[in-house]
C-alpha cells in the first residue's frame, strides 16, 4: 500500500473525497457541511503535499503533520479562531471516517493533541429594520416586474421560501427538505412542521400572517408539484445572493434565521424561553448569544464617551 501511495501523482486533486462525502451524508450532515468539510480537507491535502513532497493518502499522515498544520494555520496564517475550529472539526471527521473504514490503522488526529481555540463571543449577524425592509421590497419588486409567467412563478416561489427563512427561522437544510404536507395553513393561523431538523430532530413553528399569505399564493400556483421544485441548498444561497445584489443588503439564508430570532426577542420583550422554543435551540446558552451587543452598539457606546 505504501509503495503504491508513493507512486501516485502529487496533485491534491488526485485524492478522491467521494467516499468521505458519502460518509458525512450517511451521518446526517447537511449539504453545506459536507461541501465545507471537503473543502477544508482539500486545503490540508495541499499543505501535506507541499510540505512533505509526497502524494496524499490517509495512512501517510502522522501526528506531526497535523501539529505542523495547526502551527501554519494559527502562527503563520493567523487565521481566525472560527476558521481554525472549522479545520479542526473537518480533520476530526475525516480521520474518524478513515479509521472506521480501515484506511488507517492508527488515527493520527487522536494522537496529535490538537486544540480548539476559544472564540470571542459575538452577537450573530442579523438585518436591522431598515435593511430587512429593503430586502422585502426587492423580493416584492421581482414579483411585480416579472415579464413572463416563468419569471413570475419563480418570483412567487422565492417569496414563499424567503418567508419561511425570515418568518419561521428555518435552516436552509430544513427548507429544502419540506413537503407540502409539512405546511398547515388557515386564515387565522398556520404552522410549518420540520421532520428532520438539526440533529435529526422534529419541530414545528407557527407562521405569521405575512408568511401565510406568501406561502398560500405559492401553493395555489404550484398545485400538486414538489414544494419548491426540488430546489437545492446552493440554489437557495444563490437566490439570497441575487436579492443581496438587487437590494444592496448582503445576507445569507442563515442571516435571515438570526434576524428571525432577534425579531422574536424584540416582539416578546426579550423572552429568551420563547425565542429558544421558536428557534428550536437545544440549549438556552445558544439563545443568550442574541443578547450580546453588535459592533454597531459598541461603536455607539464609545462615541458617547
Amino acid at each position: 500500500m505504501l509503495s503504491q501511495t508513493l507512486k501516485q501523482e502529487f496533485s491534491p486533486a488526485a485524492y478522491d473525497l467521494d467516499l468521505f462525502s458519502d460518509y458525512l451524508e450517511e451521518k446526517g450532515n447537511s449539504e453545506k457541511t459536507i461541501e465545507t468539510y471537503c473543502s477544508q480537507i482539500r486545503g490540508f491535502i495541499h499543505f501535506f503535499s507541499d510540505t512533505t513532497g509526497q502524494a496524499f493518502a490517509p495512512e501517510m499522515v502522522i501526528p506531526k503533520d497535523l501539529r505542523s498544520y495547526q502551527h501554519e494555520s494559527n502562527q503563520v496564517e493567523h487565521c481566525k479562531a472560527a476558521t481554525w475550529n472549522l479545520r479542526f472539526n473537518a480533520l476530526a471527521a475525516f480521520f474518524k471516517f478513515a479509521s472506521e473504514k480501515k484506511l488507517v490503522y492508527v488515527n493520527p488526529f487522536e494522537k496529535a493533541g490538537l486544540e480548539l481555540r476559544k472564540k470571542q463571543k459575538e452577537a450573530p449577524r442579523s438585518l436591522d429594520r431598515n435593511d430587512f425592509a429593503r430586502v422585502e421590497r426587492a423580493i416584492e419588486l421581482r414579483v411585480n416586474v416579472s415579464k413572463t409567467e416563468t419569471q413570475r412563478r419563480r418570483a412567487i416561489r422565492d417569496r414563499a421560501m424567503f418567508s419561511l427563512l425570515a418568518y419561521a427561522g428555518l435552516r436552509v437544510g430544513e427548507l429544502v427538505e419540506l413537503r407540502p404536507s409539512n405546511l398547515l395553513m388557515g386564515e387565522r393561523k398556520g404552522r410549518v412542521d420540520i421532520e428532520h431538523g438539526k440533529g435529526n430532530k422534529e419541530g414545528s413553528v407557527p407562521l405569521a400572517r405575512e408568511a401565510r399569505v406568501a406561502i398560500s399564493e405559492w401553493l395555489a400556483l404550484n398545485g400538486d408539484g414538489e414544494l419548491f421544485d426540488g430546489i437545492t441548498e446552493r440554489q437557495v444561497q444563490h437566490f439570497c445572493e441575487e436579492i443581496s445584489a438587487i437590494s444592496g443588503v448582503k445576507f445569507t439564508p442563515h442571516t435571515l434565521r438570526h434576524t428571525f430570532v432577534y425579531r422574536v426577542l424584540a416582539a416578546t420583550g426579550g423572552n429568551l424561553s420563547m425565542a429558544k422554543e421558536l428557534a428550536r435551540h437545544n440549549r438556552l446558552e445558544q439563545t443568550q448569544r442574541y443578547g450580546l451587543p453588535h459592533e454597531e452598539d459598541k461603536q455607539r457606546a464609545v462615541e458617547n464617551l
